[in-house]
């Protein structure tokens, strides 16, 4: 509903979050609301508006400050590199492989890898899984931001730790 009526034109604020933080008191405002009082549950969501907000807020500082660091650390790459696009497109989801920077940035796969390797010797990325058709790369300046966010915001995101996102892109 925020999205629709364009208060987050950019975003999804995720408001449930905020309600799964005390599902106690967000079920006896429910209650409440069956019962013919609407303040209840006005109160809790209102607050747990804010703090989604809040949430978000910090999530998209944490990842402006590691684009800026890669932005540093790729300062001698070239301007029309490949490179660039992935830095613009692992910020979500953080765990990438050939055939999805192939993909997101509309290049062929031999340019992707050009593009990962790269990355990964300036520590923009690093390999997170090994094996025959599954090499992923992380950034692991997102992840750990990720997993804060979702521990802020039960039930808003999967901690991105880098087992966690493999299991999410495993074939």
């Amino acid at each position: 509903m925020p999205r629709r009526d364009r208060l987050t034109p950019n975003v999804t604020v995720p408001v449930s979050s905020g309600l799964l933080t005390e599902i106690d008191r967000y079920f006896d405002a429910l209650g409440a609301h069956r019962n013919g009082d609407p303040n209840p549950i006005i109160e809790i969501g209102a607050h747990a508006s804010l703090e989604a907000i809040d949430n978000r807020r910090q999530l998209a500082t944490e990842m402006r400050e590691a684009r800026t660091v890669w932005a540093e650390r790729a300062g001698g790459v070239r301007s029309d590199s490949v490179a660039w696009k992935v830095i613009d497109s692992v910020i979500e989801p953080p765990v990438v492989d050939a055939d999805s920077v192939s993909s997101r940035c509309n290049v062929s796969a031999v340019a992707a890898r050009t593009a990962i390797n790269r990355l990964a010797e300036l520590d923009t990325l690093e390999q997170a899984g090994v094996g025959l058709g599954f090499r992923k790369w992380i950034a692991p300046d997102v992840a750990p931001a990720l997993d804060r966010f979702s521990r802020h915001a039960p039930g808003a995101a999967v901690p991105a730790t880098p087992d966690c996102c493999l299991l999410l892109l495993a074939p």
